[in-house]
């Protein structure tokens, strides 16, 4: 979808969504393992880049306004 000639993807119904959740620079050693696991996860990207990940119930009204 496009929205104001931005293009808009919702990513919906995922029952698992893996993040890297946590610093934003390359990870090292034991830093490797740490990933966050989001259930019924949603994500919405805008323009090719991810702006918002969560569960899908928090991020439907962001959803539906895109």
């Amino acid at each position: 979808m496009s929205s104001a000639g931005q293009q808009i993807l919702a990513v919906v119904g995922c029952r698992q969504l893996v993040t890297l959740r946590g610093p934003a620079r390359a990870r090292v050693g034991p830093e490797m393992a740490e990933i966050g696991i989001i259930a019924n996860g949603a994500m919405l990207v805008r323009d090719g880049r991810i702006v918002q990940v969560g569960p899908e119930r928090e991020l439907r009204k962001s959803i539906d306004a895109a």
